[in-house]
């Protein structure tokens, strides 16, 4: 794992330090893309989120937990999707 995270990094400041040209009509699909992608997936989580489950047998996740987790789900997502728009210049 620490391999992997190495080479993005090291990709990553190789891409910087370049002068290569970016498709920005391919950047703007691709965010567009994400965006709908991603409000579709919030739509999806969002009417979940507020469904309480009435669970008999024990869980490992108490109601409390699986709604906070949800709750990072959906910020996490959201996050996403403003990441899509700022990509939008």
């Amino acid at each position: 794992m620490i391999v992997i995270c190495f080479s993005i990094i090291f990709e990553a400041i190789a891409h910087l330090l370049s002068n290569d040209e970016i498709n920005s009509d391919y950047l703007l699909l691709i965010s567009i893309l994400g965006l709908f992608v991603n409000i579709f997936g919030l739509v999806l989580l969002w009417g979940s989120h507020h469904h309480s489950h009435d669970h008999t047998a024990d869980t490992s996740l108490s109601n409390e937990a699986h709604e906070e987790n949800m709750k990072s789900v959906i910020l996490h997502i959201f996050t996403d999707a403003l990441g899509s728009v700022g990509n939008m210049k």
